[in-house]
């Protein structure tokens, strides 16, 4: 029994001899978070400096603020129809050989046909920088699988064929019925304002050029010629109707909509199209362009569908250049 009181008092002087280890630990860690402290202020005023290189978007992502919407993701309608309307715009006072009836409205902006080869080359470089300026937003918002340069052996089959199909049918007479009927319900110039012109120019680089004032020469005007029809013009009317045009009539948010992707609206649409662009060839046109959509259709590419186009339009001049038919352009 008298030999536990010793070890009681050995565990007693044990505690008390710890209490102040344990003091000189706390008053360590109070040091340590002293000299700590010091070091949160610049860590912190540091990091503004640092974002000084983020754009604006990944500091309003940081912030929890929504990025700021890119121009063409807020003005996408935009893409597809600045090409267009600008080229149908200048195509509404465009010089042709009849000119408007004296007196009317669009005689006021007529301008003579003399002047059709400088206004052509006026008219095809408006349309080339809107197709400059849109270019960007084209891949990203707008053509879906568009792998540009990318050539198709069917695209140049069927733009040849198509070419074929539509001199062929252009031979046809009752092929000019829109026009006659325009004339029979009295739209007279209202007519010509809407499609720009119910017959093409038919300008004759041969003879036509030699009266014209400050002429361009013929392999200038030729040049010229070609990129607008087989480049251009395919471009930007592609860009617009299958690009735009067929995907806008079965949703709101068109971008949605997949290249090609068709529904009874949009064939109606589609038909329409044809005929009122080309009211002087419109069976012709309908077969052309029901051809061009089922291929894009099957594609779902949009850069197959230009292809197509331009195919036609180069073997169009080819043939134009060697029959002699300047009505077709």
């Amino acid at each position: 029994m008298s030999e536990s009181h010793p070890e009681t008092s050995l565990s007693e002087t044990s505690s008390t001899d710890s209490t102040p280890s344990a003091a000189a630990s706390s008053e360590s860690a109070v040091d340590s978070a002293m000299h700590v402290t010091p070091s949160v202020g610049p860590s912190i005023s540091s990091e503004p400096a640092a974002s000084h290189g983020k754009t604006s978007n990944e500091s309003s992502a940081e912030a929890g603020l929504p990025p700021a919407p890119h121009f063409w993701t807020r003005n996408r309608w935009l893409i597809p129809v600045l090409p267009l309307a600008v080229y149908l715009l200048c195509g509404w006072v465009e010089p042709s050989r009849t000119p408007p009836a004296v007196g009317s409205w669009m005689a006021t902006w007529a301008i003579p046909f003399d002047y059709y080869p400088a206004y052509y080359f006026f008219r095809m470089t408006l349309t080339l920088l809107a197709l400059l300026l849109v270019i960007p937003g084209i891949r990203s918002h707008l053509a879906g699988d568009w792998q540009p340069f990318r050539w198709h052996g069917v695209s140049l089959l069927l733009g040849v064929f198509g070419a074929v199909v539509w001199v062929g049918l252009c031979q046809i007479p009752w092929n000019t019925g829109c026009v006659q009927m325009a004339t029979w319900i009295g739209l007279g110039d209202g007519a010509h304002w809407l499609v720009g012109s119910a017959a093409r120019v038919g300008f004759n680089p041969w003879s036509d050029l030699d009266a014209t004032p400050g002429a361009l020469s013929l392999a200038t005007f030729l040049a010229v010629r070609f990129a607008g029809l087989a480049v251009i013009v395919p471009f930007a009317e592609e860009l617009f109707l299958r690009g735009f045009l067929l995907r806008f009539v079965q949703r709101e948010k068109w971008w949605t909509v997949p290249v090609g992707a068709l529904t009874r609206l949009a064939i109606v649409t589609l038909i329409v199209y044809a005929v009122v662009t080309h009211p002087s060839e419109w069976v012709a046109a309908m077969v052309w362009f029901s051809a061009v959509t089922w291929w894009t259709a099957r594609t779902q590419n949009l850069w197959y569908a230009v292809q197509v186009h331009m195919t036609t339009n180069l073997c169009l001049g080819l043939w134009v250049l060697w029959s002699r038919q300047w009505w077709l352009w």
